[in-house]
């Protein structure tokens, strides 16, 4: 293929410069251009530059885009950047296709006439693929920037290596000054816990300061209160009196009135009415009605002779004109008698003419009715014409119509590739995050084996590890916070190191604790409602570009009365007026002016269509529909806090039920319309508009009438600007990517666990998938009716309810009149037994107590403050005994690798050895010297052997001093610190725990708050071992006794009606029985100190388990460095004998010791490498080659090779010519490897000339150097084939390596 194309190139085209190196020549893209030139493609061709600089290079290939384009030949960054780096066979290739799109065209055009003006330039040939011009400019700008940046400059290559440097010293500050913070972040944890206790210390004093005030204003407030309640009574008892008399005095008055009414009727019925005959009994009319009108009528007139004269007049008057008509009738039938008689001549002429014309008539209609025959039978014919080229036109669009949608179905294709390697390079982000996360703990995992010299892993650690990769926390910088918080749910559940037998909770301290914050926080207020109205069909649709969103929201409009919302409309009609201020149209402001257009949309509902499409729009539309907010976004209210605190310290006996409803939304149904894209496309490309009528056709649905011609052919695209068919790929795609989550945001509204999103099938026709629409609305105007009818019935339930209250509250008062009647007949018969005043003491009444939630609150934050100041200090101290453990462990190994003077003493021992041996060789043979130099050999080990002993006895004293140095014992008295915290923090909650629950149950019995007396222990740390200190604090918890609530002595309050008390010796003592409230008390005061004990005993083990667990790894240490001592003695003693082996060796054999001996710390090392003296090598005398006058020597021969493969393979007869006779000149002056032999010197440049043509067989003037370096072989002296072969392997590329093979292999089968 390769020759085919050169002879294509070189023959037929004719470019301006000869194709020898496909790779080479064409890497700069300017014979490319050339050659579209010259086919008529390449009209800009003045802009190419023959030059290999990147900017000329990367303009040449840019302006070859387009054409290639045309062309359909790929041209994509890939093969540009192949041609460019000179990759084998890419130019070949691309030259391939372009040949055979090329010929599909024209020939081609020869340049140089074309320029010199010979030839009149031809436009370029029409195009193999139809233009899309926005796409191919989108696509060359993205071929454009790929090049750019696959083609880097050399500067911008240079600057990154330059800057890499100055990254890393950034990212080595950035991890200084994050350790500087963290630093400076614990120092400021420290300081602030230090004011904390300050504080709380303060806190303390003031409370026993506020606890006396308090007392003594209760007193004083229950002093008062009895003055008032007496006060209260007084007045009552005189508004009572006040009543009573105002009473009597209109029963009286009301007496009266009546008696007085009843007379006056008696009398008026006694004496009036009988007085005038009037009967007593109800009142009867007797006379009739006609009597009585009667007795008004009065008498008429006779007669009236007016009105009869006129009537006379006016029948004289009719009877006169019936006279003259009758005359003027008779008059004209004589006259018209007359007439006929004149005219019965002329009648008979008239009737024959008539004949002649309704016979002519008769002949005209039937030639009328033939032509009107032959008029219609063209009109028909003439119809059928334009009916077939209608359908012509109507089948034309059809295709063109598919045409489209597979080119933008092919389009949306590649863009949801795109989409999907968007989403799954995000997903890749993800799972680099992980994998992160992943290294880190295994980093984590490797150091601490490494801190532990062991396989095995910390369970706190591994705990402590997945906390923070599921938080997604790396564990490297780690999350102290986060893992503090995680280790006192821990500890207060007895997980992780805190398991220890099975966990003791009080659930009823939980529910008081609940209580009150119930009780603090009774007034906060959940989110309010919308105001938005509430019809009874709330509806959104949203779908693909048409996929009949619009249509079926105009059908719900016909049938149900009501609104469309168009966004789309929305959008045009704000956009305009927020671009003219500059500013951007956000999701905010749509939502604004959608909730404009509801309030004031039809009462019967609206319909949103395609509105929201992603997860933000409809979040902030549900937020201005019902005001929701996104629980995970929304901020905690105070209560909510409360109970999340409340909850660490205190469980609740079982989880409360995750909240599993759907939320309620603003929306009834949002309308999700599935259609696929290519039903979509097809419906929006086979749309149509007649311009006259502005009606809308399709081509397949609703096919426009043929009847009606020219109809389709004035029917127009219907391609509006705000919904450009170009676009609606784009949005089809835009609406995929936030399908997703979409999806999920709208799955957690809804109603009787029906969600509001429904998915309707519209691939269907328009009815069908009509029919389910409605039956979704059918269904919300039928609970709306039955809601209504529902609140009705409750209405008049409330309203019966309301009548039955206050029939209740009347009864109420009349008994309360009663009673009240009753205490003052009893006072009355009282009054003379009265009593003196005695102070009378009331229970207090408070349904909820002050200030005891601030109270727990307070103890709570010094409660979990104490315990992760335990838990940080605790995990520190963990991490700072292994990093120290591991650090002594170094230091002790650095110890024993400590430099002595051993190889000082061996170094001077083997110089004077090999010296001895230099100044007196033959005393070597001497058996006295033999035993002398082994008495040396014998003394040098001894005094290695002393110094290894000292350092023996120096590393024995350095490992006594490391376990004396007491790291342990303060290692210890920091766990046994940690456990007196957790004790006092444990009593200060069993404390304050006892006094909330005390003033609790006295709220609910409604009775005077007790006080709480808890006895305080003084927790001091004593003695000496640590074990036995840990259990004297905590048995002087233990020994503490339970608190007992002191039962409260109830003061007698007088009752009026009582009688006298009896004599103190005559009473009897009663049985006061305890209420459910005081017994449930009891229970749960016995509970927490249940909890307190067993927390207790859970802190002792554990301090014991941690000192006893870092005295065992302690001494396990100690154990592996005594062990370490013992083994370097040993590797030390052994390293001697093997130095005393080899020196006694060199002493037997009478040799010197040439290699350098090393005696390491453990180890005896001997450097072959290194050697003490050195021996010369005789030298070695090169070989020559004789000089031949006729025969090339292999140097001549090897460098005529490698100025050979300077060239490409295909080299010209005339540059091969010249470089022999430049050597031929060269040999006349110098005698070295670039000259020639002398038969060589004596031939002429045209010998020359005719030698290497003989070698050109095509007579091209062309010809591979190969062939002329194979007979130059056969002219050497010695033929070394494979020194020549070897290096064309290293220097020559692939095509002449390939060359010279296959004349190697055409050489053997000639031989």
């Amino acid at each position: 293929m390769a020759q085919l194309l050169e002879t294509w190139l070189n023959s037929e085209v004719e470019l301006s410069k000869k194709v020898t190196n496909f790779e080479e020549d064409f890497s700069n893209g300017y014979l490319l251009g050339e050659l579209l030139y010259k086919f008529n493609q390449q009209p800009d061709f003045d802009c190419f530059k023959d030059r290999h600089t990147r900017n000329y290079v990367l303009s040449n290939f840019t302006h070859m885009i387009d054409v290639f384009k045309s062309l359909g030949v790929k041209f994509d960054t890939n093969i540009i950047n192949g041609i460019i780096k000179k990759e084998n066979g890419a130019a070949i290739k691309l030259l391939y296709q372009l040949k055979m799109a090329l010929e599909k065209t024209s020939p081609p055009t020869d340049v140089t006439l074309l320029k010199k003006g010979k030839l009149n330039e031809q436009p370029p040939v029409k195009s193999i693929r139809p233009e899309r011009p926005q796409f191919d400019e989108m696509e060359k700008k993205n071929t454009v920037t790929r090049l750019q940046k696959m083609n880097r400059a050399q500067k911008e290559v240079d600057l990154d290596k330059k800057m890499d440097r100055f990254a890393q010293f950034q990212i080595k500050s950035e991890k200084r000054a994050q350790q500087d913070k963290i630093n400076e972040a614990a120092r400021e944890i420290k300081l602030k816990d230090e004011k904390r206790k300050a504080l709380i210390n303060k806190l303390q004093r003031n409370a026993g300061f506020m606890e006396d005030w308090e007392q003594k204003g209760v007193q004083d407030w229950n002093y008062n209160m009895e003055i008032k309640k007496n006060r209260e009574n007084m007045e009552l008892t005189y508004k009572l009196k006040q009543f009573q008399h105002a009473k009597d005095v209109a029963d009286t008055m009301y007496t009266k009135e009546v008696n007085e009414e009843i007379n006056g009727i008696n009398e008026f019925e006694a004496k009036t009415m009988k007085e005038h005959g009037i009967s007593t009994k109800p009142y009867k009319a007797t006379q009739t009605m006609a009597q009585t009108v009667s007795y008004f009528r009065g008498s008429t007139p006779a007669t009236i002779t007016t009105q009869e004269r006129d009537i006379k007049r006016r029948t004289m008057a009719a009877r006169l004109n019936q006279l003259e008509v009758s005359e003027e009738v008779n008059y004209r039938q004589d006259l018209a008698l007359k007439k006929l008689d004149i005219l019965s001549n002329i009648e008979e002429d008239i009737a024959n003419e008539i004949w002649k014309v309704t016979h002519y008539t008769e002949l005209m209609v039937a030639h009328r009715k033939l032509r009107e025959t032959r008029y219609e039978r063209r009109r028909e014919y003439d119809s059928e014409i334009a009916q077939l080229k209608e359908r012509k036109m109507l089948e034309r669009w059809i295709d063109n119509m598919w045409i489209e949608v597979e080119l933008e179905e092919a389009r949306a294709h590649r863009l949801e590739i795109d989409l999907q390697v968007e989403q799954r390079n995000e997903k890749g982000k993800d799972m680099e995050n992980m994998i992160e996360l992943l290294l880190g703990i295994t980093e984590e995992v490797y150091a601490f084996q490494q801190n532990k010299n062991s396989e095995e892993l910390d369970k706190r650690y591994w705990n402590e590890w997945v906390h923070l990769f599921k938080d997604g926390s790396n564990v490297i910088v780690g999350n102290n916070e986060a893992l503090n918080i995680r280790e006192l749910d821990d500890y207060i559940l007895g997980k992780g190191q805190w398991n220890y037998n099975i966990s003791v909770f009080n659930y009823k301290f939980s529910d008081a604790l609940l209580k009150l914050i119930d009780w603090k926080f009774d007034s906060e207020v959940d989110n309010k409602g919308s105001l938005l109205p509430c019809p009874p069909i709330k509806l959104a649709m949203i779908g693909y570009p048409y996929s009949g969103k619009s249509t079926h929201a105009g059908r719900l409009r016909t049938r149900y009365n009501i609104d469309i919302i168009e966004v789309k409309d929305i959008i045009a009609k704000a956009s305009i007026d927020i671009l003219l201020e500059g500013k951007t149209l956000r999701d905010e402001d749509i939502v604004n002016l959608i909730v404009e257009k509801i309030m004031i949309s039809n009462e019967a509902g609206w319909i949103l269509v395609d509105f929201p499409t992603n997860s933000s729009q409809a979040k902030l539309l549900e937020e201005a529909l019902t005001n929701f907010k996104d629980p995970i976004e929304k901020e905690k209210s105070q209560k909510e806090i409360n109970i999340e605190k409340v909850l660490k310290i205190a469980p609740l006996e079982c989880k409360p039920p995750e909240n599993k409803d759907l939320y309620k939304s603003g929306l009834d149904y949002l309308i999700w319309l599935w259609a696929d894209k290519r039903e979509c496309l097809r419906r929006s490309f086979g749309r149509r508009i007649d311009p006259k009528t502005n009606l809308l056709y399709h081509i397949e649905d609703d096919v426009p009438t043929l009847n009606e011609s020219p109809l389709v052919e004035n029917l127009q695209p219907d391609d509006k600007i705000n919904e450009h068919r170009g676009a609606i790929v784009d949005r089809m795609i835009a609406l995929d990517r936030h399908t997703h989550e979409l999806t999920e945001w709208l799955w957690q509204f809804g109603k009787d666990q029906k969600s509001i999103l429904v998915n309707i099938d519209t691939n269907k026709p328009i009815m069908e998938s009509g029919v389910e629409i409605e039956e979704l609305v059918e269904e919300l105007i039928q609970k709306r009716r039955e809601l209504d009818e529902k609140l009705q019935r409750e209405e008049e339930e409330r309203k019966k309810q309301e009548d039955a209250v206050a029939l209740e509250a009347q009864e109420a008062l009349d008994r309360k009149r009663e009673s009240a009647e009753m205490l003052k007949e009893d006072q009355r018969e009282t009054a003379l037994f009265e009593e003196p005043y005695q102070d009378k003491t009331f229970p207090v009444v408070q349904e909820k107590p002050d200030g005891l939630w601030e109270f727990w609150e307070v103890m709570q934050d010094i409660y979990v403050a104490a315990l992760l100041q335990v838990f940080e200090l605790e995990r520190y101290q963990r991490t700072d005994s292994t990093q120290h453990l591991k650090q002594i462990q170094e230091e002790f190994l650095e110890f024993l690798y400590r430099p002595c003077e051993k190889q000082d003493l061996l170094n001077k021992f083997q110089m004077d050895f090999n010296q001895f041996s230099d100044e007196n060789p033959d005393m070597r043979e001497d058996q006295a010297t033999i035993a002398e130099l082994h008495q040396r050999t014998e003394d040098l080990c001894n005094q290695i052997w002393d110094i290894i002993e000292k350092r023996q006895l120096e590393a024995e004293e350095e490992l006594k001093d490391i376990k004396n140095c007491g790291w342990l014992e303060g290692q210890s008295d920091l766990i046994m610190r940690q456990v007196q915290a957790i004790l006092q923090s444990e009593y200060q909650r069993y404390g304050a725990s006892i006094q909330v629950l005390t003033d609790y149950y006295a709220t609910l019995e409604k009775r005077k708050l007790p006080k709480c007396e808890i006895p305080q222990i003084d927790l001091v740390l004593e003695g000496l071992n640590p074990s036995e200190t840990i259990d004297k604090l905590c048995d002087r918890i233990a020994q503490t006794p339970p608190y007992v609530p002191a039962a409260e002595e109830e003061k007698e309050v007088k009752d009026p009606k009582a009688k006298k008390p009896a004599p103190k010796g005559k009473k009897e003592e009663e049985k006061i029985e305890k209420t459910e409230i005081q017994l449930e008390m009891e229970a749960t005061i016995k509970k927490e100190h249940e909890i307190l004990l067993y927390r207790v005993d859970r802190a002792k083990n554990w301090g014991k388990s941690r000192i006893k667990e870092l005295e065992q790894e302690t001494t396990k240490i100690y154990q592996r460095m005594e062990k370490w001592i013992y083994s370097a003695i040993l590797a030390e003693n052994k390293a001697v004998d093997e130095i005393s082996n080899i020196i006694r060796n060199s002493i037997e054999k009478q040799i010197k010791i040439q290699p350098l001996l090393e005696l390491k710390t453990l180890d005896a090392i001997i450097h072959e490498n290194i050697i003490t003296f050195e021996t010369v090598p005789p030298p070695i005398i090169p070989p020559k080659e004789p000089i031949s006058p006729t025969k090339i020597s292999m140097p001549q021969l090897r460098s005529i090779v490698e100025e050979f493969l300077q060239y490409p393979l295909l080299i010209n007869v005339n540059v091969l010519a010249n470089i022999i006779f430049r050597r031929k000149k060269l040999s006349a002056l110098l005698d070295n490897v670039d000259s020639l032999p002398e038969k060589w010197r004596l031939r002429s440049y045209g010998e020359i000339i005719g030698l290497v043509n003989t070698y050109d067989n095509e007579q091209r003037g062309f010809l591979k150097w190969t062939s002329f370096l194979s007979y130059l072989m056969q002219e050497a002296q010695n033929s070394q084939i494979e020194e020549i072969s070897q290096l064309i392997k290293q220097k020559a590329s692939n095509d002449i390596l390939e060359a010279w093979e296959k004349e190697l292999t055409s050489k053997k089968q000639l031989s």
